[in-house]
C-alpha cells in the first residue's frame, strides 16, 4: 500500500467545548459562531491545497465543519461513523467535575490513562484507536487518495486538541502506528 498523506482536522469549537463538557461518540453539540468562522477559514486555506478526498465522521459538529471545506474544494464529503470521537459512555454530556462527582472511582481510573480502561458504557483508548485505524485503512483502500483531509471529532482523543490542521503520514498498522 502506498503512503497516504492525511491532513487531520478537528471540528470547530462547539458550545460544549466552551462549557468543558465531554462530547464523545454519541453526544453532540452545535458549533459556536467562533467554530463556524474556524470552519470557513480552514475551508479557504484548504481550497489552495491539493486534496484528493474529504472524509468526516457523521456527527453534526463534523458535518458542519466539513461542509464548508467540501464546498471550497469541490469535493464530496464521505461520512464514516468509524471516525467518530472516542465513546466515553456515561461521561458524555457531563463536565469533568460532574464525572468526578458522579463516578469518582471511574474518574480516577480514567485519569491513569490506562489504554485498556473502558468508561461505563464506553470504549477503551485501544478500542478507539483500532476503530479509527480500521476506518482510515478502509477509506484509503477503497478510494486510494494520495492526499486526504479527515474532519473528525476523533482528533481530540488522538492528540490534536485544537481546531486546525495537522499533517500525518499514514502507514498500515503492521508497519507502524501513526504519529502526529
Amino acid at each position: 500500500m502506498a503512503d497516504v498523506r492525511l491532513i487531520l482536522i478537528r471540528h470547530g469549537e462547539t458550545q460544549w467545548n466552551r462549557e468543558g463538557r465531554v462530547q464523545g461518540y454519541h453526544a453532540d453539540s452545535p458549533l459556536t459562531e467562533a467554530g463556524r468562522r474556524q470552519a470557513h477559514a480552514l475551508a479557504e486555506r484548504l481550497a489552495r491545497e491539493r486534496v484528493d478526498a474529504l472524509y468526516a465522521s457523521d456527527t453534526g459538529r463534523t458535518r458542519r465543519t466539513a461542509g464548508p471545506i467540501g464546498e471550497a474544494t469541490g469535493l464530496r464529503v464521505v461520512h464514516d461513523a468509524g471516525l467518530r470521537e472516542r465513546n466515553y459512555g456515561a461521561f458524555e454530556g457531563r463536565t469533568f467535575a460532574e464525572v468526578e462527582r458522579d463516578f469518582p472511582a471511574e474518574y480516577g481510573r480514567f485519569h491513569t490513562r490506562d489504554p485498556d480502561y473502558v468508561p461505563p458504557g464506553g470504549e477503551s483508548a485501544t478500542q478507539f484507536r483500532d476503530r479509527v485505524m480500521a476506518a482510515l485503512e478502509r477509506n484509503a483502500a477503497i478510494r486510494s487518495p494520495t492526499r486526504a483531509s479527515i474532519t473528525s471529532a476523533t482528533l481530540a482523543g488522538a492528540g490534536c486538541s485544537r481546531p486546525g490542521a495537522t499533517s500525518l503520514t499514514f502507514l498500515p498498522r503492521a508497519s507502524t502506528s501513526p504519529s502526529v
